[in-house]
């Protein structure tokens, strides 16, 4: 690298050449420009004067001859003229200046015109004698006799002006080259020393400590180089003291950079805890919902099941409340789970088409229980316009509602809390689902409502103590709300309740029409309800009393809706008069709506009432208790005219109670017919892929209620046999499966589909892990869909939609050819738990579950269900118990693993908490724990199970 820099175009040296330089150039460009115009406006000016006096001398010579008209005088006179320097012609003009009388000059001249030549003219006057005794003066201008014109050449002036530019610029440039040269030599002789001492500084950054300069003249660049050797000296002397400094901080150093080390090797080790501690809480999520799931699964399956068999009002209602709480359990687990997903932003509706009136029913279904137990007026208030479908996610609404409900119920000691629900069908808003929540609660002040919708925060930290909660649950549905499109609103003042209104927007929808009657009610979802007629109804006279305003006027609503004629009244005890004079002034009542507080059903009170009222009175009564279901009266104590039902009442529910009381022969057409005909999926076939029996006996009751055939098999590797031998509409699989999990029998499956050139059925996962998805992208996830466990049948429903529906010809030939080759049948769910129990030690299992027929029709009673369950139960714990044995004899830890697996999910089906726990402990203990822990683990479950 060259150790000298190139000068920089500003350099100081450079810049006391511009400072010499360019005044100089600036004055002799100004000078010599100034002195170069003046000569040629001298020249020009001096050949004008020229010029005009040689005109005027020949006007005043041709003056006599143009009078006399002596054309050779004249012309004798251009003559002279052209002899002049620089003239280049001359001519005489008459008067008028168009005939020239006479013209002198080179060839050509008349025609010639150079931009340099100069014309000049003079007027000839006429001469004579003055006679007059006027001044000539004031007698007027003269008329010229003629005119001369004379043309200069501008060729010498020209010459003489380059000769005055190239004089000038010489001189110019001269002096400007002249103070070049001493700027040049005068900056050399500063900028060489200053150059020299920056070149030292260079070297001495670079390291050459002991590079000096040679001071030159006496003067301040001298100077400076002085200064620059004593600062060299100074940092000489100063690095040898810092170099010992830096020797005795490096050693210093070593000690602390050891430490450092030591230290972030901790930090290291710290950071690997925490991940690992993240990845634990991330698959104890994952466990908590599979674990809480498989339970679940057996709650809601078979409570949805108990529909099946003929039931009592109150043991319906009691079915329908298990179910729904049930579900909203299912709903607050996903709403915990998916906390973390709506904060990401992450979390994902399910837009489909819901009946919004059974949506709000079942909501206040749930809360009814506490709201009674608490002694609160728990009403539900509908707009007769509510659309009978709407488009949005049903299981987000309820979790919204419930939340809100129960917080309202938790808050309010006494009083009434209220849901009411209205569509706005016209208006700004049209398109608009809107709730009010409402209760006669505590109240919350400007603070507390300011602090309401932050996480894991409650109004009040006492609020925690007395009433208990994590403060999740506004947080949740205030998220909730925005993501759908809504907004909700809190108003509040403390000791005066609170009111919750909720906007959403929720598109009308058609909702699908019921299916074949072999479902039952609670296995149509998303279906369209069966209509109320009012025709029964309509016309009728009714009396309602009912003292508490809200339910009275949710009753109303329905009842003007149905066309009836309503009169209101308060107080139970003037019924009897009021009543009697109706019958007296022949303007009697058809129906009596009675509505009791849950303090005013005791049996003294209510007979006496009831006396009273027949007094009077000898038509139906339908008596509405605010109590639940078990406390209404005994049916020993109903009488026939008189029928009893809980509030609030779903819609239906009235409905038919008032049918039947008022209409009898028109209660049971009251509902619409389902269509009878046959089902869409009859004779389409699904291939299940489960490795736990009582999974597969429900997934084979739900299907066959929907007249599907299944085949079954235990594991991915029979799976896939099933998938070459046989054609399916649809594939069911569960993703935890022993000797190939479900992930990959779905990628072998759609391989083997691809080789064979055939169309792969859809594929669905069957899992209880909430996270299965998020663990793989969209290029390493095989399936076409996923049914979460417990198993909704709304999920389960939507997935058989997606099905093409055969034919029934077709249907009927693939139904034959399967039932002549079949080698297992399942008449009832009992025979096939059973197979299901006896084929899981063979390789594969295959079983066809026909549809439930008149001559078939499976289990029919909850009893005889359970029984055959427990005894499928039994043998399966044994069975698998056995295998376990086997499998600790001979110490294969991934055979232990997967029974233990199994056995846990059995034990979960069916709520046999002990030995779940059990299961579980010997399943985490299988990888690495000494066997003879593990068959300490296996002689535990061998001793509960007995």
């Amino acid at each position: 690298m060259n150790s000298r820099r190139r000068p920089h175009i500003f350099s100081l040296r450079t810049r006391m050449i511009a400072l010499a330089v360019v005044p100089v150039l600036v004055i002799a460009l100004s000078t010599g420009g100034y002195m170069i115009h003046s000569r040629f406006i001298d020249l020009h000016q001096a050949l004008h004067e020229r010029g005009q006096i040689m005109a005027n001398n020949l006007a005043m010579a041709a003056e006599l001859p143009l009078l006399t008209r002596d054309l050779a005088h004249l012309e004798a006179l251009c003559a002279s003229t052209l002899q002049q320097p620089d003239v280049f012609s001359a001519a005489i003009h008459d008067a008028d200046r168009k005939t020239a009388l006479t013209q002198c000059g080179p060839p050509g001249h008349a025609d010639h015109s150079d931009r340099y030549d100069e014309i000049f003219s003079a007027a000839v006057g006429s001469v004579g004698v003055q006679v007059s005794d006027f001044d000539p003066a004031a007698q007027g201008p003269l008329t010229p006799l003629g005119w001369v014109e004379i043309r200069l050449s501008g060729a010498n002036i020209l010459q003489r002006q380059r000769q005055i530019l190239s004089t000038s610029l010489l001189i110019v440039f001269g002096g400007i080259l002249t103070s070049l040269f001493a700027a040049l030599h005068i900056g050399g002789g500063i900028s060489r020393p200053l150059l020299a001492l920056s070149d030292a500084m260079r070297r001495y950054r670079r390291g050459e400590q002991g590079v000096r300069i040679r001071p030159g003249a006496p003067d301040e660049i001298g100077e400076l180089a002085r200064d620059f050797n004593r600062m060299a000296w100074a940092l000489e002397q100063s690095q040898t003291r810092l170099r010992k400094q830096v020797d005795a901080a490096t050693e210093e150093l070593r000690h602390t950079v050891a430490s450092l080390k030591a230290k972030n090797a901790e930090l290291v080790v710290a950071r690997e805890a925490a991940d690992r501690a993240g990845r634990e809480k991330y698959d104890f999520l994952a466990r908590m919902s599979h674990e809480i799931r498989t339970p679940l699964n057996a709650v809601i399956g078979f409570s949805r099941l108990l529909h099946d068999s003929p039931n009592d009002d109150s043991s319906e209602e009691y079915s329908r409340t298990i179910d729904q709480a049930a579900n909203q359990l299912l709903c607050v687990i996903d709403g915990v789970l998916n906390f973390t997903k709506l904060e990401s932003g992450n979390l994902e509706l399910e837009t489909q088409p819901f009946d919004p009136r059974s949506c709000l029913e079942d909501v206040i279904a749930m809360i009814g229980p506490a709201a009674r137990d608490r002694g609160l007026e728990l009403a539900l208030v509908i707009q007769s316009d509510m659309p009978r479908g709407l488009q949005g996610d049903r299981h987000r609404l309820s979790q919204i509602l419930v939340n809100l409900l129960d917080n309202a119920v938790k808050f309010t000691s006494q009083g009434h809390v209220l849901l009411e629900a209205c569509y706005d069908h016209h208006g700004p808003n049209a398109g608009q689902l809107r709730l009010l929540v409402e209760d006669t609660g505590i109240g919350l002040s400007d603070e507390a409502r300011e602090r309401l919708f932050q996480p894991f925060v409650q109004a009040d930290s006492s609020i925690t103590r007395r009433y208990g909660g994590t403060g999740l649950g506004l947080v949740i549905c205030q998220r909730l709300v925005r993501l759908m499109g809504g907004r909700i609103q809190l108003h509040s003042r403390p000791g005066q309740g609170s009111r919750f209104q909720i906007s959403i927007p929720c598109p009308t929808a058609e909702l699908a029409p019921n299916p074949s009657p072999d479902l039952p009610t609670v296995l149509r979802p998303a279906q369209q309800p069966a209509p109320l007629p009012a025709a029964p109804l309509a016309g009728r006279k009714v009396l309602l009393c009912e003292r508490r305003p809200l339910q009275r006027k949710a009753v109303l609503n329905a009842l003007l809706g149905w066309s009836m004629q309503v009169e209101q009244a308060t107080d139970p005890d003037t019924l009897p008069n009021l009543l009697s004079r109706a019958a007296a002034a022949g303007n009697g009542f058809d129906l009596v709506v009675l509505g009791l507080d849950a303090d005013q059903t005791n049996t003294d009170s209510v007979q006496s009432l009831l006396a009273g009222i027949h007094q009077g009175f000898d038509g139906p009564l339908l008596v509405l208790a605010g109590s639940g279901p078990g406390d209404l009266p005994a049916p020993n104590f109903m009488h026939p005219d008189v029928a009893w039902a809980s509030k609030p009442i779903r819609l239906a529910r009235l409905h038919r109670k008032l049918c039947h009381l008022l209409a009898p022969t028109a209660a049971s057409a009251s509902p619409a017919q389902p269509d009878t005909a046959q089902p869409r999926h009859q004779g389409q076939r699904v291939l299940v892929a489960e490795d736990n029996a009582f999974n597969r006996l429900l997934l084979q009751r739900l299907l066959g209620m929907r007249s599907i055939r299944m085949q079954e098999v235990t594991n991915g590797l029979d799976a896939i046999d099933a998938a070459r031998q046989d054609t399916f509409d649809l594939i069911l699989m569960d993703i935890h499966m022993p000797d190939l999990d479900g992930i990959e029998t779905a990628r072998r499956i759609r391989r083997q589909h691809s080789e064979q050139g055939t169309t792969c059925p859809p594929i669905v996962a069957l899992t209880a892990d909430v996270f299965a998805r998020d663990r793989h992208s969209a290029e390493d996830w095989p399936f076409d869909g996923l049914i979460l466990k417990p198993i909704s049948e709304t999920i389960l429903d939507q997935t058989l939609a997606d099905m093409p529906a055969r034919d029934s010809a077709a249907a009927s030939a693939a139904s034959a050819a399967k039932a002549a080759t079949s080698a297992v049948t399942a008449a009832s769910v009992a025979s096939a738990a059973s197979a299901t129990t006896t084929a899981s030690t063979a390789s594969a299992k295959s079983a066809t579950s026909p549809p439930p027929t008149a001559g078939n029709p499976g289990p029919t009673t909850p009893t005889a269900r359970t029984i055959d369950l427990q005894q499928a139960l039994q043998q399966e714990l044994q069975n698998l118990l056995q295998r376990l044995t086997d499998a600790v004899d001979r110490a294969d830890r991934p055979a232990i693993r997967d029974l233990a697996h199994q056995l846990k999910g059995c034990c979960g089906f069916f709520d046999q908490r002990e030995l779940e726990a059990a299961a579980r402990t010997l399943e985490v203990a299988a990888p690495d724990v000494h066997m003879d822990t593990l068959r300490q683990h296996l002689r535990e479950l061998e001793a509960m199970v007995g």
